[in-house]
């Protein structure tokens, strides 16, 4: 029993530094989320409403907006309608917001991979039991356009929400 209690305690930790900079692909999660403002490119501030987590205490989210990534190979996509939450652990990738956009998943060996009509969109490394993102966020001032660097591919707008 303590044994299992470890595993499970270890599959879960993530040091908080290295939270702050990673993205979780999460299937339970209803939307993207970041407790990091400084990752919006837009930002929308609503009225703040509660957001019931996993461990069923509560966190209060403050807007939504846009998140640039540069994924695999360099391309940007933009990931829209991410609610910002100041007190958030960890950020999210919802594979529901994904599912709902039309995007497949499929995975094995420590991978996942997010397509459409068979062009990938976002992969994931599975790393201490959680798919990890493979990709870093596009902050705004480094996000100067440099000849072919930075191009629009498929399913950039595919992203939204």
């Amino acid at each position: 029993m303590i044994t299992e209690k470890l595993v499970y305690s270890e599959a879960l930790s993530m040091y908080n530094q290295e939270a702050k900079e990673k993205r979780v692909i999460d299937s339970g999660c209803t939307y993207h989320m970041t407790s990091r403002m400084d990752w919006f490119s837009d930002f929308n501030e609503n009225e703040s409403t509660l957001i019931l987590l996993g461990d069923d205490h509560t966190v209060e989210s403050r807007g939504t907006g846009t998140v640039k990534i540069n994924t695999h190979g360099g391309a940007i996509r933009m990931l829209k309608n991410v609610t910002f939450v100041p007190n958030l652990r960890r950020n999210l990738i919802s594979t529901d917001t994904l599912d709902k956009l039309g995007f497949k998943h499929e995975g094995g060996d420590g991978k996942i991979r997010f397509y459409k009509e068979n062009k990938t969109a976002l992969l994931g490394n599975l790393v201490n039991g959680l798919y990890v993102l493979d990709g870093h966020t596009v902050l705004n001032e480094s996000c100067n356009a440099e000849g072919p660097k930075i191009r629009q591919v498929y399913g950039i707008a595919d992203l939204v929400t």
